[in-house]
Formats: structure tokens, sequence, C-alpha cells
């Protein structure tokens, strides 16, 4: 009899709302320069079905595979051992953001969480017309409470 093994993994979902028309959140999401200003990092990002969004962090990379694109309404990554759902929606004139990963290793998700309020702050402050600066050192000291909050919810420890 084959062994049936279930997931423990985490999904993090998140919502952000701007006043702008959702052809302006689609770009910052999709275009490879717009990409790189808001996310302090160089991004090239072929948004297509197989295509690739590669990130240039302190001279190593990452990157992420696109899975799905509904132009202007939903973009899918597959990034690492996750899933990222975006969706794009704009109601008289207020467009919501809503990002979901899926698939994430509990010892990973504080981590997770921690990483996309930094880069959703940063891309709230670029739909805005400013960017914060990039911390020096760790983001976590950035969101030490929803850290703490993400790690009772989960019962996980601080990574070191």
């Amino acid at each position: 009899m084959q062994e049936i093994v279930f997931s423990s993994a985490v999904t993090l979902e998140f919502s952000r709302e701007y006043p702008v028309a959702a052809e302006t959140v689609w770009r910052a999401l999709t275009d490879s320069a717009e990409m790189s200003s808001w996310m302090g990092y160089s991004c090239t990002f072929d948004a297509r079905p197989g295509g690739l969004l590669i990130i240039g962090i302190d001279k190593l990379y990452d990157h992420a595979m696109v899975c799905q694109v509904v132009p202007g309404k939903v973009l899918v990554t597959m990034f690492r051992e996750t899933l990222i759902f975006q969706t794009i929606e704009e109601v008289d004139g207020i467009t919501t953001h809503r990002l979901r990963q899926v698939g994430v290793k509990p010892e990973s998700a504080t981590s997770f969480a921690c990483g996309w309020h930094h880069l959703l702050d940063r891309l709230a402050g670029h739909i805005a017309g400013h960017i914060p600066e990039l911390p020096l050192h760790g983001i976590e000291s950035l969101y030490e409470e929803q850290f703490r909050a993400y790690a009772e919810t989960h019962g996980m420890l601080r990574p070191s």
C-alpha cells in the first residue's frame, strides 16, 4: 500500500489598496525597470507563461517561473517550492492587489511574511511616488511585531 503524506505547508495572504488605476499596479508588478526601482534589486521579468523573473541580490540571483498570466488581472509564479498568486482588481478608482503564497514550509513562513511586508511597503511607496530606503541590516528589525505575530500564530521560533 502506498503511503500518503499530508503537507503541513503554510499559506500567506496579503492585500493592499492603491488609489490608482489597475494598469499602474500591473505595470509596477510586471515591468523590469519598475520592479528594479521599487524592489531595490536588479530585476529582469519576462511576464508570460514559461518566462522568468530574475532578481539579482548582492551578486546572487534568484528566480521565479511564470505559470499563468491574465494581463492586467492575474499573475501566478512558482518560486522555490511555492506558488505565488497575485490578482489586481479596480473598483471606483481603487485598485486592490491581493497576493497569496501557498506551499510555504512552516519554518520559512516568518521570513517570507517579513519579506513580503518589506516588498509590499516598497511597492506602495513606488506607486505613491516615494520609495523607502533599503535598510542596511536585516529587514526583520523593521517588522519585529509582524515577525512575532507570525511566529506565535504558526508556533515558530525566529530564524537565527
